[in-house]
C-alpha cells in the first residue's frame, strides 16, 4: 500500500510540474508572438517582394512538386526570373 500512495503522489507531482511547463511555455509564446517582426510582413497577392536575402535574387532555390504536368506549368513560371 505504501507503494501504490508513493507512486500516485510522485504522477500528482509529475502532473503539477508538467502543468507549471506548459503555462511557462504558453506565457513565453505570447510575449513573442506580441512583438512586432518580420513575421507580421504579409505581402499583397500579386505583389512582387524586395530582395531579402543578404545574397540575392542568385541564391534563392525553389522547389516544386506534383505531376510532371502540373510542376511543368509552375516551372515555366519560374524560369523567367531574372538573375542580378
Amino acid at each position: 500500500m505504501p507503494y501504490l500512495v508513493a507512486a500516485v503522489l510522485a504522477v500528482g507531482v509529475l502532473g503539477l510540474l508538467n502543468l507549471l511547463l506548459t503555462l511557462g511555455v504558453v506565457r513565453t509564446l505570447r510575449q513573442v508572438s506580441a512583438v512586432p517582426g518580420p513575421h507580421d510582413a504579409v505581402l499583397p497577392v500579386g505583389s512582387t517582394a524586395t530582395d531579402f536575402f543578404p545574397s540575392g535574387a542568385s541564391r534563392v532555390i525553389a522547389v516544386v512538386m506534383g505531376t510532371r504536368e502540373a510542376a511543368a506549368a509552375v516551372l515555366g513560371e519560374l524560369t523567367p526570373v531574372p538573375i542580378p
